[in-house]
């Protein structure tokens, strides 16, 4: 789970995944809200799904996996000072995305002058039991306008 600050207007094309495994993941699903998470983390009905994939071939440790192209995602326009959030799920039961530990909840971890992501939590099973802060160890496509 991670946000997204947009620094200029952009469109979220797609994600590319830090799967752990090599192996075939049965299913990814993508949730989206508009701000930020903190306090909705386990609240199913405060996130609208946007995207799924299925059999998506993970690259394993170390490796990020793009998300293949048949993946039912529609491109996101985010403006200029808008603030997104993300939580990126496997459905595939013990095959986990790698996320690193942070240091606070909300934290910028990663920016550009585009966008700017930030740390909130890592879930063991979608919108249950939530431990932060966790930075999410992947990568977002996007163009900007």
């Amino acid at each position: 789970m991670f946000s997204i600050t947009a620094n200029v207007a952009l469109t979220i094309q797609s994600f590319s995944l830090h799967l752990y495994n090599v192996t075939t993941y049965d299913g990814i699903e993508i949730y989206q809200m508009t701000g930020s998470p903190i306090g909705r983390e386990t609240t199913a009905s405060a996130w609208k799904k946007v995207g799924a994939a299925s059999n998506v071939k993970g690259l394993g440790n170390g490796l990020l996996t793009p998300l293949p192209s048949g993946t039912l995602f529609s491109p996101i326009e985010v403006s200029q000072g808008e603030t997104v959030s993300f939580y990126i799920a496997s459905t595939t039961k013990g095959q986990q995305l790698v996320t690193q530990p942070g240091t606070s909840v909300g934290a910028v971890y990663a920016s550009n002058t585009d966008l700017s992501i930030l740390q909130h939590s890592a879930n063991t099973n979608k919108f249950s039991y939530s431990w932060t802060p966790y930075k999410w160890n992947g990568a977002v496509v996007y163009t900007t306008s």
